[in-house]
């Protein structure tokens, strides 16, 4: 009788364990896999030498974008008509250079195409100090996002006059970089929602996932998700894009500890905390992402590490990276507290750690 007691305790144990932990997947003891893109090559910069009044050279620098190495082909066009084909070999990552020997006139309307770049020869030596000058179109830069941005746009500020909020608001005003443009919001953030979260008791608990869903902030998470899907659509942005510009938008808020701002060890946030308090630590900007992507129904899981947090976003046949297989789908990290990180990417020293995911209910 004994044993089989012993025995009932234990199975009435492991089936509580069972239910309490049914709604996050975890994967405890278990790295994260990689998916790698192939090859993907791109002419990130165009080189010409002028001499004697003609271009006699014209280097292109070629980037592998992808995971694995490959040869890439490239077919430079003068006027419309091949000149020459060359091919050259490039690692994963690198950075190669393949040289055209040429004899182009200047100053007779000569057009010079090579893979994106189209470049007038009159244009491009318009202005010559000396007989022996070097042009270079585009640049080498790994990241988009750190270029100089190309202009500055506006989101519009949300209507919050039609809901059931108090008047008085908080303003902050956002910048971030996507894409080569600045980008500008200001945000009204109605202080009785904020006051209401800032008085709600925090709950005991390792599953953040309670701060995406609490309701109380639907109505305005919803307006915040629906300005920013209008412009990703405005610009033509895929699924990856539009993720990732609103990752970009997170990721610009500034990092701030629970200590200093809170006077606690451990304070998260709910998403319009984070905003009317400028930034937060990594659950706040993890919790504050999921939360948006979420009301655009992206698919999205927390990522709980010990004493860090993140969340990871379902991907599709072109999404390459750190993924976790889960309920046969493939939910690819993506970094929030810190800007440029992209969807796959993951800090070096969070790699092979264990760690849990929590599903958004």
């Amino acid at each position: 009788m004994r044993r089989i007691f012993r025995l009932l305790t234990i199975v009435s144990i492991v089936f509580a364990l069972i239910i309490v932990n049914i709604h996050c997947y975890s994967v405890m003891g278990k790295v994260p896999s990689i998916k790698t893109p192939p090859a993907s090559y791109e002419v990130v910069s165009l080189i010409f030498t002028l001499s004697g009044g003609e271009i006699i050279e014209i280097k292109a620098r070629v980037r592998n974008n992808g995971g694995f190495g490959g040869c890439y082909n490239s077919t430079l066009l003068v006027d419309g008509n091949e000149v020459a084909t060359k091919t050259i070999t490039v690692a994963p990552g690198n950075i190669e250079t393949l040289c055209f020997n040429c004899s182009i006139s200047k100053n007779e309307g000569h057009i010079v195409e090579l893979d994106k770049f189209i470049v007038s020869i009159d244009q491009l030596t318009a202005i010559t100090l000396t007989d022996y000058e070097v042009f270079t179109i585009g640049g080498d830069l790994i990241s988009s996002n750190v270029w100089p941005p190309q202009r500055i746009t506006n989101l519009l500020p949300l209507d919050i006059k039609g809901n059931t909020y108090n008047t008085a608001t908080t303003t902050q005003n956002y910048t971030w970089l996507f894409a080569g443009v600045k980008w500008v919001w200001e945000l009204n953030i109605p202080e009785s929602l904020y006051n209401y979260y800032k008085e709600l008791k925090r709950p005991s608990t390792n599953d953040f996932s309670v701060y995406v869903t609490h309701p109380g902030d639907d109505v305005y998470i919803d307006s915040l998700a629906s300005e920013l899907g209008r412009v990703a659509r405005q610009n033509g942005y895929n699924m990856s894009e539009t993720i990732q510009f609103i990752a970009a938008f997170v990721q610009g808020l500034p990092y701030t500890s629970d200590i200093e701002t809170t006077g606690h060890n451990d304070y998260p946030r709910y998403p319009v905390e984070t905003l009317a308090d400028f930034g937060g630590d990594c659950e706040d900007t993890a919790v504050l992402l999921a939360a948006l992507l979420d009301s655009m129904e992206y698919k999205v899981v927390i990522v709980a590490y010990p004493g860090h947090r993140g969340i990871g976003v379902l991907g599709d046949q072109n999404t390459y990276g750190i993924y976790w297989d889960h309920d046969g789908e493939q939910y690819f990290y993506l970094e929030t507290s810190i800007g440029g990180w992209k969807i796959g990417e993951i800090p070096e020293h969070l790699a092979n750690v264990p760690t849990v995911l929590y599903t958004i209910d």
